[in-house]
């Protein structure tokens, strides 16, 4: 199946998923207090990093060593050593988290019936991702898209249910989320069955392991840099200030969805064509080109017309759009590590420079984070993000290389970013009908010219054409 093939079908199922929770946010912003949704994001942040550090990223070993594997039984195989070792070292360690709640409610100074929740959550949520990078490597798109779509849409549901009908809205948003998660853990193992065997391969799992755990401290290393921030902003602004800072961050967050959408099926795309440069490196530079393009028209769009959407939120939450611009900027750079940091994680050799980059950046970040933060506040954060991705993408540029010497026609890439900064300075003006034509006329110029820098044009042509043979022949 083609990249763009699986990649529309994990952007649609994204798309209806998150975009719905994007559309939820200026709804939320009339029905929960800044300081409300504050507590939300901390637990939320707090539960990612358990599931992220506990899980040992084990599923980064499930999406590498998927490609070693020459059999149906040998994948199996892979497979079920991970998943029953991860079974019982969850158990264990979560019995000592449990332990140990009261000193984790009294270090985020959050209430402890939303650390329970969180902690809950953190556990259910661990499994999931290991099917889906299993499912991921198989270029199983349209089975993925069903299960996430299918329990995002639940989860969705329940949601707006119990923000509305609960009083506390902290507890109503937590418990909608504890509800999901277990719904996601049951789903685990339902499709998990039929890749499961008691055939393991005790031998291997070193390797695994070793492997998740050169990658586990970029992981965390990732999860510093993108929410630590979220920690010193309550600490030296206030509950309500974290929960402006949090719903404007999302929304910048908003283009790593397409992002991350993509991404699922660019990984195993990339990784089946590194092997034979020679014969793919034209194709590999056409695609880089495509997404950098692509994702970059996205950024630019949305930090221009982000006045007009804040007008959208209730007035408390209006002052994000004074931050918005350096978080998409941040993660447009976060975009661009995706599309060339592959070299990094497939070449067994380069795992460990990818972790001590994100380690590097995380350590940074929170220095910027706790210099700039007193000054600035949540301005002086989102400036300590976007320093901390831009740094590490420079040092991913110099190593991607040697790691695997894909050669990219770099003066296009330069130009669809030189022209992208001059559209962005539309930004500088201020919310009116007329300010909003101008924006509208001039960014559908603005999206030609990026459309053709790219090469998109010609596949968007293509991608039509195909369509509409599709619709004529049926």
């Amino acid at each position: 199946m083609s990249l763009y093939k699986n990649s529309s079908i994990y952007i649609i199922s994204t798309f209806l998923l998150k975009g719905v929770t994007f559309l939820l946010l200026p709804v939320y912003s009339y029905l929960i207090e800044p300081a409300e949704f504050g507590i939300i994001f901390i637990v939320q942040l707090t539960a990612s990093f358990m599931t992220a550090f506990l899980s040992l990223s084990l599923w980064s070993s499930i999406s590498r060593f998927y490609f070693d594997t020459e059999s149906e039984s040998e994948i199996s195989s892979m497979y079920s050593t991970m998943v029953y070792f991860l079974t019982i070292y969850v158990v264990a360690v979560y019995t000592l988290v449990f332990f140990n709640i009261d000193n984790l409610a009294q270090l985020l100074e959050v209430p402890i019936i939303y650390v329970r929740l969180g902690v809950i959550i953190s556990l259910l949520d661990i499994f999931l991702p290991h099917l889906i990078a299993l499912l991921r490597a198989r270029e199983k798109a349209k089975k993925v898209a069903i299960i996430r779509t299918s329990l995002g849409i639940l989860g969705l549901i329940i949601q707006v249910i119990f923000v509305i009908t609960f009083e506390d809205k902290a507890a109503g948003f937590l418990s909608a989320k504890l509800i999901t998660a277990g719904l996601c853990f049951l789903s685990f193992w339902v499709f998990s069955v039929k890749y499961l065997t008691f055939k393991v391969g005790l031998d291997k799992l070193w390797e695994y392991l070793k492997y998740s755990l050169h990658s586990l401290p970029g992981d965390i290393a990732t999860w510093l840099v993108n929410f630590a921030d979220r920690f010193m902003v309550k600490k030296y602004c206030g509950t309500a200030a974290t929960g402006i800072y949090s719903v404007g961050y999302k929304l910048g967050q908003g283009q790593n969805l397409l992002q991350n959408s993509v991404n699922e099926a660019y990984v195993p795309y990339v990784f089946a064509r590194y092997s034979n440069l020679k014969k793919h490196n034209r194709d590999l530079d056409k695609k880089a080109l495509e997404l950098f393009g692509l994702f970059t028209l996205i950024a630019a769009v949305s930090i221009v017309f982000i006045k007009d959407v804040s007008m959208l939120f209730e007035k408390n939450y209006r002052a994000l759009a004074t931050f918005f611009p350096l978080v998409a900027m941040a993660y447009l750079i976060n975009g661009y590590k995706l599309i060339f940091h592959n070299p990094l994680a497939y070449n067994k050799k380069y795992m460990k420079y990818k972790s001590l980059i994100w380690i590097f950046a995380a350590g940074l970040n929170i220095g910027l984070n706790l210099i700039l933060i007193r000054s600035y506040g949540y301005i002086g954060a989102a400036i300590a993000t976007l320093a901390a991705y831009l740094v590490t993408f420079g040092v991913i540029l110099l190593l991607i290389n040697k790691a695997v010497p894909v050669k990219y026609a770099t003066k296009k890439f330069i130009k669809i970013f030189l022209v992208s900064i001059l559209y962005g300075s539309l930004y500088l003006l201020d919310f009116s009908l007329l300010n909003i034509f101008i924006k509208v006329v001039l960014s559908i110029f603005y999206i030609y010219i990026i459309l053709r820098l790219a090469g998109l044009v010609t596949l968007l042509n293509n991608l039509l054409k195909r369509w509409l043979n599709g619709i004529f022949i049926n």
